[in-house]
């Protein structure tokens, strides 16, 4: 009867540790460490970063921005003006006053005094740099000082111009703006007179600017 039992016992053992390795091994191997199946005909594609834009019709309007008016700085009757859409560079004449020409000059200083011998600041400094920038610079420093150098020049400048050749700026011979205009619009008539603050002309920038209505709801508040 001993020996039978032993027996059992041993048998027993045998299974438990069967079930012990099956069970060890089913842990540790898992679909994804499996080998791939032969005839895997899985395609891959590749993944692309772009921008997305959103395309949406707008009313607008092509042109150059704000009007602003340009006045004049000396009585007289108005000889000479330009035509609508002249595009008026530096030392350009924008209008005529008693046959004597009144010129762009760009600065974002305004002319509010006559400048001339003695005269020092940030004007004449201004003034001397259109000077260089027109070809009247021989010999001229850029500076806040009025001297003997800026006299030659402003004569040169006027000579050329067909300005009164008498070396200095009288208030209302130049008009100081940040850049080139476009003629918008004229205020003033040839022939007509014309007075410190009066309208002569209208102009714009001559970059051009898109203007488009967007509604309220597509606002930036």
């Amino acid at each position: 009867m001993r020996r039978r039992r032993t027996g059992v016992v041993i048998g027993l053992a045998a299974v438990v540790i069967m079930v012990g390795l099956a069970i060890w091994v089913t842990g540790f191997v898992t679909p994804a460490e499996a080998e791939p199946e032969a005839g895997d005909d899985r395609e891959t594609a590749s993944i692309e970063s772009r921008t997305l834009r959103v395309l949406e019709d707008l009313d607008g309007m092509l042109g150059h921005g704000e009007e602003r008016p340009i006045t004049g700085g000396r009585p007289g009757t108005l000889t000479a003006l330009p035509e609508v859409g002249d595009v008026i560079e530096r030392g350009g004449t924008l209008f005529e006053v008693d046959g004597e020409p009144t010129v762009l000059l760009f600065g974002d200083m305004p002319a509010w005094r006559t400048l001339g011998p003695g005269a020092s600041g940030a004007d004449v400094e201004q003034l001397e740099a259109n000077l260089v920038e027109l070809g009247f610079g021989d010999g001229l420093s850029v500076d806040e000082s009025w001297d003997d150098a800026t006299t030659e020049a402003v004569i040169a400048w006027q000579e050329a111009t067909g300005m009164v050749a008498d070396g200095q700026v009288d208030h209302g011979e130049v008009v100081l703006e940040p850049d080139a205009v476009i003629v918008a619009g004229l205020e003033g008539i040839r022939g007509g007179n014309v007075g410190p603050g009066a309208p002569v002309l209208r102009v714009t920038d001559t970059e051009r600017v898109v203007t488009a209505s967007l509604p309220a709801s597509r606002r930036d508040g």
